[in-house]
């Protein structure tokens, strides 16, 4: 899974990602409940099914706490 960090990137790093994606498939993807998040086998499950998308853009804007987990 190839993750841009847009925290450290600052913001124009961020518009620019957008700009190019408007013209492009993509899939916006949110896991912010903590039954998903907190449990391990549940997040594997998730971050395994994102991995297996290849035919489009996959946007995940995480949280700190889903940050720390990737980690």
């Amino acid at each position: 899974m190839k993750i841009n960090n847009f925290f450290e990137s600052g913001a124009s790093y961020l518009d620019n990602e957008v700009m190019e994606l408007s013209n492009d498939k993509f899939a916006l993807v949110t896991c912010h409940r903590r039954e998903n998040i907190l449990n391990e086998e549940s997040f594997k499950e998730i971050t395994s099914l994102l991995n297996s998308i290849d035919d489009i853009n996959v946007i995940f804007p995480i949280g700190y706490k889903t940050q720390a987990i990737l980690k």
